[in-house]
């Protein structure tokens, strides 16, 4: 049943295809479409199946009429057989060949199957219509004996370039669930480009044979054209000659018109020349007695055999007297002319125009051979002196007294032109027009069909003569040069190549997406069998983790009323002391399970709180040098001057880090004395980049070089803790490397973590501070005259309330037992009781109320030991204000 779709896909194409053809290639021929047209109804089939075949002969005889009527193309009946048997045929082999890749459009499911898919759709299946067109050019009579296999390859590259383009393009034009849009626009895109390079390298290749085909002929013609035109020249001038030789004299001999005549006897046309006096009647026998004695033969006008009668009768008769010629069968003398109806018209032409006359072409048959002659009459006027025998006086008053003759043969002139090397591509033919039908005096009919030809008229010597020039070969059959070879080739093996590759790729894709999608779904089920195990396995970490801790604190709780009950006895003592340690490594190593664990159920988790990064940095060196039961006892801290003040991170993941770190360079160096140092990048708005970086700070070269046992496997893994510190460090967008410092020649252990800043203290400026200070109490606890009224300064005019104590004095105290307050300055110097007196009232005020006050140091460059853990903050002396309003800002 005929489809609507069909007929639309059919036209479509058909017109989009052979608007391409009738472009690229030329001259246009119906055998140019008879391949592209088998590539659109095997394309069309495969995509459609054998329903769209019936729709695709309904638009190819639509579009064939198109062609007849506007562009004058030529349609035969054994054109329109052919081509119906091999599209048919070729359709058919086609959908058996590739019947177990067209299911489903499965030939796009691996490469190996498309490579076979397109090699059956295309070389293979086209070889039928390239038969189809060595049998067209069988039955075509004009294209017989003629070498095409030029266009027989043409036929069959263009039915597999246009089915193995034009298939993908249908396909990819409807939706397919394997392959995404943009992956099958792309594939249409390239094939669209790809056919335009063809086209245009297809236009290129046969515009230059059809200018080089042109060029040859036209000069080729020309040439003949010129030569022909010589030659005519080259006959008046003889005949003028001999006309002036014989004006000039008053008598010529035999012997002189033979020795002139020879002389004029150069050209291949001219085969002979002739005396032709007039002969009155009663002049007859003279004649005959005087032309028989000079001659030496017997001469004499009656010659009935070799004569036709004419009707019309002469009072005079025009015998031939003097006779030069090539041939010998010419020799001929006496007989009338003017008894001959295809002499005399021409004689009488001659007489009445005083002009060159010509006869009509005469074949004369002298044994094997056969001749085209034409005679040339010319009349000799005013010279009785040369004949004597008689003479006809014209209307005019002038008197014809002979004629001079000249024999001409076309046929060895034109042989030998057409042996030259310009016209062995063309035919030549000359004919006379003047009959009712032509006379062919050199070549034959050649039909102009895919030829180019050329036609010269000429109007000489009283008759229509005419020059045909035509191709020798129709262009069909004409030989090709390398490059329309090279092209021809080249787009054959290169479009096919190219479109190869091109789906070979989207095939390649889909079978990659596919065995994606499978490793994917096969992940996801690997994944959730983790997230079981691991789920399980942290569940019972965790809660071997909260049983390991119970009897843990409980043997605390034992070591704190132990340590209570060996008061004054230094060994018991220390036996607790051991204990306490063991105590506190065990509950560490727990911590780590913990942590592992965590690590191992998806991550640590991190939390993000602004605090004073240089602040917690000198706790850690504080702290770490404080822990004499470690192995880092002597870690000495190196701040860089652009680190930040504040920052965003977890503290106490930061302190697992740092402590992690000092632990395993410790056991990595094999030393107690570290230095750390510690310094900052800002790459980024509102981030930082941290570089710990920790050496052995012992003199000496003995410990230059790694232990054997830390060598031998990655520092890494060396112990949990640092298992647990390379998770925390990656998490942080960072890592850690044990490298050789090439200067030092010792080692270094480095850490880096990017730390998000607190860009709310950052964009602050003083003219904000109004509205966030105003009304607060604040009490400055310093004997600093300068320091105490620079801050108090900025301070108030902040509207903000100031106390302000020089010293902790007996006031002090009082007010912080009875007053409320917001926050607190100290000056930091040297730890002693009263100062020891002042934080212990600040934290049962803080008791009572609740409410945490925070502590601003001021202290000079490193903050005293002893206030580390104390203060909440400090400034460094002297005073900046920048610095001082960061601080401010943090707390409000």
């Amino acid at each position: 049943m005929l489809k609507l779709a069909d007929f639309v896909l059919s036209t479509t194409a058909l017109l989009i295809v052979f608007a391409i053809i009738f472009w690229s290639i030329t001259p246009v021929s119906p055998i140019n479409f008879l391949g592209a047209g088998a590539g659109v109804a095997t394309a069309l089939v495969a995509y459609r199946s054998l329903t769209a075949l019936p729709a695709f002969f309904f638009c190819l005889l639509g579009v064939a009429l198109v062609g007849y009527s506007v562009f004058d193309v030529k349609l035969t009946p054994e054109l329109g057989i052919i081509a119906g048997l091999s599209i048919t045929l070729q359709c058919m082999m086609a959908l058996q060949l590739t019947v177990s890749e067209r299911l489903d459009n499965d030939w796009l499911a691996s490469r190996i199957k498309l490579a076979s898919f397109l090699i059956k759709l295309g070389p293979i299946s086209s070889l039928v219509v390239a038969v189809g067109v060595l049998v067209l050019v069988s039955v075509s009579s004009e294209h017989k004996q003629s070498g095409l296999v030029y266009t027989l390859i043409l036929s069959w590259s263009l039915s597999q370039l246009v089915a193995v383009f034009l298939l993908p393009v249908l396909v990819f034009l409807t939706e397919l669930p394997q392959i995404s849009r943009n992956k099958r626009y792309q594939v249409i895109g390239a094939s669209c480009l790809a056919v335009c390079a063809l086209s245009f390298l297809f236009r290129v290749s046969h515009n230059d044979y059809q200018h080089k085909r042109f060029d040859d002929f036209y000069f080729a013609s020309n040439e003949i054209e010129r030569a022909v035109v010589d030659e005519l020249s080259e006959i008046k001038l003889q005949m003028s000659a001999l006309q002036a030789f014989f004006q000039a004299s008053d008598n010529v001999t035999v012997n002189e018109f033979n020795e002139f005549s020879a002389r004029l006897l150069q050209t291949n046309t001219v085969v002979a020349l002739q005396w032709i006096p007039l002969v009155s009647k009663g002049e007859k026998q003279n004649f005959e007695r005087v032309a028989s004695s000079s001659l030496a033969t017997s001469v004499s006008i009656d010659n009935p055999q070799s004569l036709r009668n004419y009707k019309k009768q002469h009072d005079y008769f025009a015998p031939v007297y003097y006779s030069h010629s090539k041939n010998s069968y010419l020799s001929v003398y006496g007989g009338d002319l003017l008894s001959d109806e295809r002499f005399a018209l021409a004689l009488e032409s001659a007489m009445a125009g005083d002009v060159i006359a010509s006869t009509a072409p005469l074949a004369k048959i002298v044994g094997e051979s056969a001749y085209l002659d034409v005679y040339l009459f010319l009349p000799i006027l005013n010279k009785p002196q040369l004949n004597p025998f008689g003479f006809v006086t014209k209307e005019n008053g002038s008197q014809v007294n002979g004629f001079i003759a000249a024999v001409i043969q076309a046929e060895p002139a034109l042989s030998k032109l057409a042996e030259q090397s310009f016209a062995k591509s063309v035919t030549v033919s000359f004919k006379d027009m003047s009959g009712n039908e032509p006379f062919y005096l050199f070549g034959m009919t050649v039909e102009p069909e895919n030829r180019l030809f050329k036609i010269v008229d000429f109007n000489e010597f009283g008759r229509q003569w005419q020059l045909t020039i035509a191709e020798a070969q129709a262009w069909l059959a004409q030989p090709r040069n390398w490059l329309n070879w090279g092209v021809l080739l080249g787009c054959t093996v290169g479009g096919i190549l190219y479109q190869l590759l091109i789906l070979l790729m989207t095939a390649y894709t889909t079978e990659l997406n596919r065995k994606v999608k499978d490793k994917t779904h096969e992940l996801i089920l690997q994944k959730e069998q983790s997230e079981l195990e691991s789920k399980g396995k942290s569940a019972l970490l965790a809660n071997l983790n909260r049983e390991l801790k119970t009897p843990i604190n409980a043997l605390n709780s034992l070591i704190t009323q132990l340590r209570i009950t060996a008061q004054g006895k230094e060994e018991e003592l220390e036996l607790v002391d051991n204990i306490s340690s063991v105590s506190t490594s065990l509950l560490q190593t727990i911590e780590h399970l913990h942590d592992l664990s965590a690590m191992e159920a998806g991550g640590l988790e991190f939390s993000n709180q602004s605090f004073d990064f240089l602040l917690f940095l000198k706790q850690m060196e504080v702290m770490l040098n404080a822990n004499r039961e470690g192995l880092a006892r002597h870690v000495g801290f190196y701040f860089d001057d652009s680190l930040p003040r504040f920052v965003l991170a977890d503290q106490q993941r930061l302190q697992q880090l740092i402590v992690a770190l000092t632990h395993n360079s410790a056991l990595i160096f094999n030393t107690d004395n570290l230095a750390v140092s510690v310094k900052a990048h800002r790459h980024q708005h509102g981030s930082a980049s941290i570089f710990i970086v920790i050496t052995d700070n012992s003199q000496g070269d003995e410990h230059n070089h790694l232990p054997a046992q830390i060598a031998e496997r990655e520092f890494e893994n060396l112990s949990t803790s640092m298992t647990i510190a390379k998770e925390i460090c990656q998490q942080l967008e960072g890592d850690i490397n044990l490298s050789l410092v090439p200067e030092a020649g010792n080692y270094m252990l480095s850490a880096s973590v990017k730390l998000p800043l607190d860009t709310n203290l950052a964009n602050t400026s003083l003219k904000s501070w109004p509205l966030s200070i105003a009304n607060k109490e604040i009490v400055i606890i310093c004997e600093d005259r300068d320091i105490e009224e620079q801050i108090s300064d900025l301070l108030m005019k902040s509207r903000c309330t100031v106390r302000h104590f020089n010293g902790i004095t007996d006031s002090l105290m009082e007010f912080l037992n009875n007053s409320s307050f917001d926050l607190v300055f100290i000056e930091c110097c040297e730890i002693n009781c009263s100062e020891a007196r002042l934080f212990d009232a600040i934290a049962e005020k803080q008791n009572k109320t609740g409410i945490k006050v925070p502590i601003i140091g001021i202290s000079d460059s490193e903050l005293d030991v002893g206030h580390v853990h104390l203060v909440d903050s400090f400034i460094e002396k002297p005073v900046r204000t920048g610095v001082l309003l960061e601080v401010l800002a943090r707390y409000f």
